[in-house]
């Protein structure tokens, strides 16, 4: 990809956030006590390998579906998050997600 399709893209993806295509979702300082609960969980319980930026992703889109009470989409070029969150009991019902081949 050229700088000037990254820039484009780039543009693109602000002015999706700014009218609302998009949400954007802090993660606080307080979530990291779940996000390594979520890495014991997937790591021990469904003996998993998650990383722990992935946790942080998987976790901030399991809460933005708790908190507004509608299911929430990642959608990803890592191929295993994608398939964890697909295969993993804590995210049912909840999160769903699409990998995205990176071209």
């Amino acid at each position: 990809m050229s700088a000037a399709q990254f820039a484009k893209l780039d543009r693109q993806f602000l002015k999706d956030i700014a009218v609302g295509r998009l949400s954007v979702a802090r993660l606080l300082s307080s979530d990291l006590v779940g996000c390594r609960q979520l890495l014991a969980l997937v790591g021990v319980a469904e003996s998993r390998a998650l990383e722990s930026q992935d946790a942080m992703v998987a976790y901030t889109a399991r809460r933005l579906a708790l908190e507004s009470a509608m299911p929430t989409r990642v959608l990803t070029s890592d191929r295993r998050l994608a398939r964890i969150i697909q295969e993993v009991t804590a995210f049912s019902g909840l999160v769903t997600s699409e990998y995205l081949h990176p071209k």
